[in-house]
């Protein structure tokens, strides 16, 4: 057994020029049995940011899904908004938001891809961002079914309709995630009851400035609030589907020397 000694005064100096907040990836170098501390140069700051960030896979889901949700949203947002302007009709306002929600869709599941992809979940990142991008669609022209056939006559049975649209509204998006990702987590039907949980406590930051809006309030208050409302939603869904999907990942997430997770798990689906 060899013992442990400082490096020479030498290495230990060099090292503080190279790395002056002390910041430094050690090395070790073994001398006729005694194996000598040594350091190198620190790595770039992005690159420890990435391998940090892979040691906590919820501040990574978070950060990186709440980004591409924000993003997405604002493609259906702005589409609606210059739909409106234009005085589009009913149908060519649908097929233009509706193609806009798969934008937004795809863009939630280039994040979410990442993320899984980087953890040894998905073998592939295409089929996610695919089944994602076709339940978001489906997602939006459900919920923009109610303004395009115009105003409702409600009764009891109005009611059940509705209601069972809006439950298959909550259900298609992680109903097309589960069909790719049942094969690679533990329990993946829970997936579907974690996402319907999610997008109600999301949407409802989006209903949240109603009350406080109308015909009179200013474009670019209107821009203001509503942005801070998506955001808000986008990270609460983050939050919500990342504690979720990292229960259901089977243990242990062994991270990698590029960042990926290795097991023989990610092997036997690859």
């Amino acid at each position: 057994m060899g013992c442990w000694r400082r490096a020479p005064a030498s290495v230990r100096r060099r090292s503080a020029t190279l790395c002056p907040r002390a910041e430094r990836v050690a090395s070790k170098r073994v001398t006729r049995g005694v194996a000598v501390q040594a350091f190198g140069p620190c790595p770039p700051v992005g690159t420890r940011l990435n391998a940090w960030m892979m040691r906590t896979p919820l501040l990574r889901w978070v950060l990186v899904v709440t980004l591409g949700e924000a993003v997405g949203f604002t493609v259906p947002a702005a589409v609606g908004v210059a739909v409106t302007a234009q005085s589009w009709g009913p149908v060519a306002t649908l097929v233009a938001v509706v193609l806009a929600g798969s934008v937004e869709g795809a863009l939630l599941g280039i994040a979410q891809a990442d993320c899984l992809y980087r953890w040894g979940a998905l073998p592939v990142r295409r089929r996610w961002v695919a089944a994602t991008s076709v339940g978001a669609a489906v997602a939006w022209s459900l919920g923009m079914m109610p303004s395009t056939l115009g105003g409702l006559n409600w009764t009891a049975w109005t009611a059940v309709v509705v209601g069972s649209g809006g439950l298959i509204l909550l259900t298609s998006l992680p109903l097309a995630q589960y069909f790719v990702l049942r094969n690679h987590v533990r329990r993946p039907a829970l997936w579907i009851p974690i996402n319907m949980v999610a997008w109600l406590l999301g949407i409802a930051w989006t209903l949240a400035p109603s009350p406080w809006v109308d015909q009179s309030t200013p474009t670019g208050a209107l821009i203001l609030i509503y942005g801070i409302a998506g955001l808000c939603m986008a990270a609460t869904v983050a939050v919500v589907t990342g504690v979720g999907i990292i229960g259901l990942l089977p243990p242990p997430i062994e991270i990698g020397a590029h960042g990926k997770r290795s097991s023989s798990r990610s092997k036997r689906y690859a």
